[in-house]
């Protein structure tokens, strides 16, 4: 198995909080009883997650590869469906307005990023294109191709 995971930047993590802290000063001061105990523990609870477990996250195997914006969407792709895995470049604010989770699957790709221009791309066989960042490992195209037998290998793992 092969697995890397980035986490969001403080500056995207903060934004993130923004919406749970109004929600948490909502519920200290507007909310009595049983309906400010739920806002309170649902507010700290975002918050946390956010601060702590939030991030992209990619685990490949040699049956599927599966790509997680924590703590929002999980995404598997099944080996099947991958006709080529390579490494580009891209320009995440210019090509598709941002980090995060941006863009579509289709045309330029549905891109998963925290930050940094080095991406693994993966084409599916419905014209699809996923674009996983990938700046912690520059030979990650490589040992995701490997690892899903797209080479003409045969892998050992499972």
């Amino acid at each position: 198995m092969l697995a890397w995971r980035q986490s969001f930047s403080p500056p995207l993590r903060g934004v993130l909080c923004t919406g749970p802290c109004v929600l948490l000063a909502v519920g200290i001061g507007e909310l009595p009883g049983v309906a400010g105990i739920v806002m309170l523990a649902s507010s700290a609870l975002a918050i946390v997650m956010f601060s702590f477990f939030s991030g992209v996250g990619v685990f490949v195997t040699a049956r599927s590869v599966v790509i997680c914006v924590s703590p929002f969407w999980v995404h598997r792709i099944a080996k099947e469906r991958i006709i080529q895995v390579d490494g580009v470049e891209v320009r995440p604010f210019e090509d598709f307005g941002g980090w995060g989770m941006k863009g579509r699957s289709r045309g330029a790709g549905l891109l998963f990023s925290v930050g940094g221009t080095r991406v693994v791309r993966l084409w599916t066989r419905d014209s699809r294109t996923y674009l996983i960042s990938c700046d912690s490992d520059p030979d990650a195209p490589y040992r995701v191709r490997r690892l899903l037998c797209l080479d003409g290998e045969t892998s050992h793992e499972s």
